[in-house]
């Protein structure tokens, strides 16, 4: 493994350790946000696992599972309004476009 890629590597690991304790931290305060209970803002790792390679939709995020279902019933033209919501807003809140808001 490449310096840069293990470098990467171990910053991911000690951002996802640095915020799994969301007590200390600005929490999304978000009231439209799908994600029950207290997490913070920007990229967010479901059970503290980033996802191998960055995804076209979240950036580095790794949602729970049941924003990856809505995104596939999404994308499949199938979603109801409320998963169209949860997706949209997962988006806006914990992807890579947050950066850019």
């Amino acid at each position: 493994m490449g310096f840069f890629k293990s470098f990467s590597n171990a910053m991911r690991k000690t951002e996802r350790d640095m915020y799994s304790d969301t007590s200390a931290l600005i929490t999304c305060e978000s009231d439209d946000c799908p994600i029950r209970g207290p997490h913070k803002p920007g990229p967010y790792y479901h059970n503290g696992k980033s996802l191998d390679t960055e995804h076209e939709t979240w950036g580095e995020s790794n949602p729970p599972p049941f924003i990856w279902r809505a995104l596939e019933r999404y994308t499949k033209g199938r979603a109801t309004p409320a998963e169209i919501h949860a997706v949209v807003t997962f988006q806006e809140l914990h992807s890579h476009e947050w950066l850019m808001g």
